[in-house]
Formats: C-alpha cells, structure tokens, sequence
C-alpha cells in the first residue's frame, strides 16, 4: 500500500538569530509552511529528522510551544509524526516532543532508526508500534 510521507530536517524549520540562539517565532513561521504545504498535498504522515542538526538550546518549554503551534496549525489525530533523532546531550527532545503530542491527541514516535520509523509511518495507526519504547 503506497504511503505519502513528508520528509523534514531540523533546518528546515529550526530558527536562529545571529548570535545562534533558538528563534522561536521564526521557527514556528517556518514549520507553518512545511505543515500547509503537506497538507495542500494531502500528506498526513511527517518524518522530522533531526540527526546531525546543529545543536540549539531548545528547552522544554520550547518543544511544548511546537507542539502546541502544529494543533492550531490544524494537525488531528489523522495525522503521524515520527521524529527520528540522535541525541547528543542528556535531554532527548524527540522523546519530549512524543510525549507533548501524545498527550494532546496527536499520533507521534521518538526513533534512533531510520527503517523503524519509516516502518512506523507505513503502518496502519492500529497496528503501528509506540517509538522508543519498543525498539
């Protein structure tokens, strides 16, 4: 069964000002047109990979903003959002951006593995896996 997923990178919505620190109005801009147009598409399924992004202080507060920024911006239960990462301090932010969504409604994944989490997105949501807390 063929599947629609929209691939995106950390810099492809990760905003910084000039001295390198997290923008998180720009980046809530940016990640408003990578969801319009995926969604312009009828692409329900995001793959948001954010191995080997260059690193920014991106605080908790900053995921659950994100997160919060996607259900205005209209992403449902309809959609699955798997977030593939690497993470290289002690705060893995895949794995808090998962669990911000899940407790809203939204049908998301924190994975190391590129196969897993593509896997994931092919599933049916009934039949798909939880993430990081079974591989």
């Amino acid at each position: 069964m063929p599947v629609d997923i929209r691939l995106v990178t950390l810099r492809e919505f990760v905003r910084t000002d000039l001295v390198g620190a997290f923008d998180l109005e720009a980046s809530k801009a940016a990640l408003t047109e990578i969801v319009r147009a995926a969604a312009q598409c009828g692409v329900p399924n995001l793959l948001i990979d954010v191995r080997m992004a260059v690193p920014v202080e991106l605080c908790a507060a900053d995921v659950q903003e994100l997160v919060m920024h996607l259900l205005l911006l209209g992403v449902d239960p309809g959609y699955r959002i798997a977030i593939l990462s690497d993470p290289q301090d002690e705060v893995d932010r895949a794995k808090v951006f998962e669990s911000y969504a899940r407790e809203r409604g939204v049908d998301a994944a924190a994975f190391r593995d590129f196969e897993t989490a593509l896997t994931w997105l092919c599933k049916l949501p009934s039949q798909a896996h939880r993430g990081l807390t079974s591989n």
